[in-house]
Formats: C-alpha cells, structure tokens, sequence
C-alpha cells in the first residue's frame, strides 16, 4: 500500500536523525506520502446499538446495511474506523467479564488509541473518571463526538469536559490539549497494527500516556508474521511485559479468513518484557 511504501521511504529518510526526532520525520514523511483521508467521509452513520454480555453500547457508524469490514479487503467503500473490526468485540467482552471490571474499578482515566467505533472505550468510559477517544481522521473524529454526547445524555459518561474525541497522530511530539504523558491508568487499543511500522508508533504513545502501574489492553489480530515480529520488538524495546489477558485464554476465530484475535495485557516490566508473543 502506499503508506507501506511511505513508511519505508520515511524510515530511509530519518535513519540518520536521533531515536525522537527519527519519530517524528517518519511521521511528517509518511504525512506526505499518505495524505491523511477524511476517514471514509462518504459514509452515511447512524446510531446503533451493540450487545456485549448483559450491556448496550451506543454508538455512531455506518448503517446496520453495511458489511461488517473485518479486514478481508476488497470493499467499494472504505469503512475503516466506521465499523467495529474482528479485535472490537474480543476487547469489549473483556471488558464486560469479571477481570475487566476489575481492572475498571476505582474510576480509571482511559484512553482509547485508533479508537475508529470508540466501542471499547464508551463501554470502559461507564466506570471511568475521565475518557479520552482519539483517531486522526475528521470524519471519525465527528462520529466520535456524536457517540460521545449521546451516551453522555444517557448519563452513561463522565461529563464534559471529562469526555471528549481527540485527534492524536501517533508518535506525534505535541499532544492535545486534554492528553497528558503519564495520564491515563488504562490504554485501549483494537486491531490498530496493519504494517511493521504502525508497532513501534503505537507502543511508543502507548508508553508515554500510561501512568506508572497503569496497562494497556491490546487487542491484536495476527495478520501477518512480519507485523507480528515488530509487534514483539516494539515491546521488548520499550521494556513492556506483554501477556494473554487473564481468563481470555481462547482465541477469537474469524469463519471466513481464519485470523486470530487475542486480548494482551501490557504492563511496564524491567524484568521479563514479553513473556506472550502476539502472534498466530
């Protein structure tokens, strides 16, 4: 694809510069190369609701009449971000069992990265004290706001400004302004690595917005082994602990590609960084 190809070239471009400032060439580079996309903008959303477990999410996406995009390509339309993907699910059903509320206890602050539906973090948003949803795209950025509001009218989010969609380029130096480093006790991040470059990115922002003691829930689906390579080498780098989330030991099957979904706690571990590999 096109970023691919900008993110070899922008890799290329920055070998030279030192580890942060590499960063943020790859970023500025690829932004050339790959235009940001109005995330699908054509698509017309509606509010739908979604079942997890006993729970209803409420959320802005495309309509009930659109194919669920789970990754398999080959779609007129792009529905990235307009449509929960194959790691969505997996992630929201964690979230509902009794090792996701417990981690929800307390009223964490959460963040969700490349949140596209932001189904993850409407749920987990119930037990917060402060929800962030972010993406890169403006049309997901509205839908995300949409989503917002409407849960925040059925009392179900804290209220504003403890609840908003934010723009966030990963691996970007600023940051916006309700996005603090080290601010965030719980990450949330679903089917957000396609290509060896996008891992380093994520878990280096995933790093540097989680609070000390604070973890990240990584929803992965295993696509290519490439990507799952840098996946692993992104965390052992960071120094991540990187483990099958308890009691989500069974793998997440999709019938039609047979790709694998999992869900990974990440903790910060000077110790033994990756002791579960996510790969297939």
């Amino acid at each position: 694809s096109r970023c691919e190809e900008g993110w070899r070239a922008a890799t290329a471009a920055a070998a030279g510069d030192a580890p942060r400032q590499a960063t943020v060439s790859v970023i500025r580079i690829i932004a050339r190369v790959c235009p940001p996309m109005d995330g699908g903008a054509d698509v017309a959303g509606e509010l739908r609701d979604f079942d997890v477990g006993t729970l209803r999410v409420r959320a802005a996406c495309a309509p009930s009449s659109a194919e669920l995009h789970r990754g398999l390509g080959g779609d007129e339309t792009d529905l990235t971000g307009h449509v929960p993907w194959l790691a969505c699910m997996p992630l929201c059903e964690y979230l509902a069992s009794e090792p996701g509320r417990r981690l929800l206890a307390g009223r964490p602050r959460v963040f969700e990265l490349g949140a596209g539906v932001g189904l993850p973090g409407l749920l987990a948003g119930r037990s917060a004290s402060e929800l962030r949803l972010s993406d890169n795209q403006p049309a997901i950025i509205r839908q995300l706001n949409q989503s917002i509001a409407e849960n925040a009218r059925l009392g179900l989010l804290p209220p504003a400004p403890n609840s908003s969609a934010e723009t966030l380029f990963w691996g970007s130096v600023e940051l916006p302004k309700n996005v603090r480093e080290g601010g965030f006790d719980l990450i949330l991040a679903s089917d957000c690595v396609y290509y060896e470059g996008s891992a380093a990115l994520l878990v280096d922002t995933a790093c540097r917005l989680l609070a000390p003691n604070g973890t990240l829930l990584l929803s992965y689906t295993s696509r290519w082994r490439e990507t799952d390579r840098a996946l692993c080498y992104a965390l052992a780098s960071a120094r991540m602990h990187c483990c099958i989330a308890p009691d989500a030991q069974e793998a997440h099957i999709h019938e039609t590609s047979g790709r694998v979904a999992r869900v990974y706690t990440v903790t910060a571990n000077t110790e033994s960084p990756v002791s579960a590999a996510p790969v297939s």
